[in-house]
């Protein structure tokens, strides 16, 4: 049996927020690639990576399930180059 790992006491106030801003942003980044939708998504991935859990495969996956034609892998390591 896999242990089951909980954050719940280590998590900031913050942190659910800033993943339902990424999930926001990603999805007005996919249909509108202006730069300023660009900036709002690097601000909220820069969040994302960085809180308790999260890493770059989990926060790209997750691009990736919000705009899949979007945020492939070939489309993601382009954009992760300007980021």
């Amino acid at each position: 049996m896999l242990p089951i790992i909980i954050f719940i006491d280590e998590r900031d106030e913050d942190d659910i927020d800033t993943l339902w801003g990424l999930y926001e942003s990603a999805l007005m980044y996919a249909n509108d690639s202006s730069s300023k939708n660009a900036l709002i998504l690097s601000q909220y991935f820069d969040l994302a990576i960085n809180k308790k859990g999260n890493g770059n495969s989990k926060i790209t996956m997750g691009l990736y399930w919000i705009a899949p034609t979007h945020f492939s892998k070939s489309r993601s390591e382009k954009y992760m180059v300007h980021l």
